[in-house]
Formats: structure tokens, sequence, C-alpha cells
């Protein structure tokens, strides 16, 4: 019997919440769990936009969060996401904030695009946008 919309929506933000856990517990690489590698990602700065393989992306993140203290406590949430499913594709649409001590560092909104396979649902795709906090 094929998963409600209930048990895959739950199943999905488990994986992007992991995913983004990752950043908390400074081990990007484990990122690597919840990706097609070869994925893809566009993302919105407020000097470009960057592209990436989705494996691009857990290199620049290990790299990134090296740029912040030890002790320091970076972490990016996600709330009131919307997720759309389709079979096997699903797209999640949610706000998020990027902060540091608590202190919030950017927001803006992900889109991220997931595809179930042998192996459940994987992140095939994320965009998202940057937003200063006094933009």
């Amino acid at each position: 019997m094929a998963p409600t919309y209930e048990e895959d929506k739950i199943a999905i933000l488990t994986v992007i919440e992991s995913f983004l856990a990752t950043i908390k517990g400074r081990e990007p690489s484990k990122m690597r769990r919840y990706i097609i590698p070869e994925g893809g990602g566009v993302f919105e700065r407020p000097t470009g936009v960057i592209t990436s393989t989705l494996s691009g992306l857990v290199e620049r993140m290990e790299r990134r969060i090296k740029e912040y203290p030890p002790d320091a406590l970076v972490e990016e949430t996600i709330h009131d996401p919307v997720v759309m499913i389709d079979q096997n594709l699903a797209m999640t649409w949610a706000k998020f904030n990027f902060t540091i001590d608590g202190k919030l560092h950017h927001y803006g909104t992900n889109v991220i695009v997931l595809l179930r396979g042998s192996e459940g649902w994987k992140i095939s795709g994320t965009f998202d946008n940057h937003k200063l906090p006094d933009s």
C-alpha cells in the first residue's frame, strides 16, 4: 500500500530537517546522506547568483562552517513549510532563518525538490533567496 500524503510529508520534512541539522552539528559532510549528488542548486545572494551541484553545495558548506568560531551555534531552521507531492516527486517551499549564536544572520525562502527512490526520499534540487536582517 502506498504511503498517505501525511506519511510522505513527515518523511520529506524529516529528510530536510536532518539535512539542515548537519549544519548545527557542524558536520556538513553528513549532508551527503540526504542528497542526489548530481542534483543541482541555484542560490540568490546579494553578490549574485551561485549555481552548484549538490555535491558542490556540501563542499561549500564544509568550507563555510570552518569560518565560524568552533564554539558558535550555527543553525538553519525552516518554518511554515508547504509540501506538494505527486507520486515520487515532491517540492517543499519554506521560509528559513540562518542564525549564529541565536542571532539572525540572514533569512529567506528555500524551495527544495525531492525524489523518492529505492533509498527513500532524497534532495534532488534546492533553490533559495537570501535576505539580510536590515533589508
